[in-house]
């Protein structure tokens, strides 16, 4: 709960600002958790970390980062923070948070494919090479 330091110290945290009293709060926090579970046993993924914050008896670091409504969820990677705004199942967390710490070059062989990756990076770049060979 170390507020100071919550966009450092880590490669990438998903944060969930949460109200006890919200039901889509209640409704994420077994798959919030589930995937939390996952993702530290796994050791390719456990420099991924999910915590929670109570954004109603944390009001000023509510106020910090704007939440203004609940659950809300932040990416924090590096020196970025950015909004979560994908699947909240378990799979689906661990998908998009896996998807955020992995390789820095992929390769996208279709246009749904680059379409996939266009919708689940924060601001993702693409490099197009094209071949001179007449097979490719």
């Amino acid at each position: 709960n170390n507020n100071n330091n919550l966009d450092s110290n880590n490669d990438i945290i998903l944060i969930q600002f949460y109200a006890s009293w919200c039901g889509h709060c209640q409704t994420l926090a077994p798959e919030f958790e589930k995937a939390a579970k996952i993702l530290k046993e796994n050791s390719l993924t456990n420099n991924i970390k999910l915590g929670k914050v109570d954004a109603i008896k944390e009001e000023e670091l509510s106020d910090r980062f704007i939440i203004t409504a609940f659950p809300t969820l932040k990416i924090f990677k590096k020196d970025q923070i950015f909004d979560y705004n994908s699947d909240t199942t378990a799979d689906g967390i661990i998908e998009y948070m896996t998807k955020q710490v992995g390789p820095v070059v992929t390769n996208l062989l279709t246009i749904e494919q680059l379409s996939n990756f266009i919708n689940n990076y924060h601001e993702p770049s693409i490099i197009y090479f094209k071949s001179n060979n007449n097979n490719n």
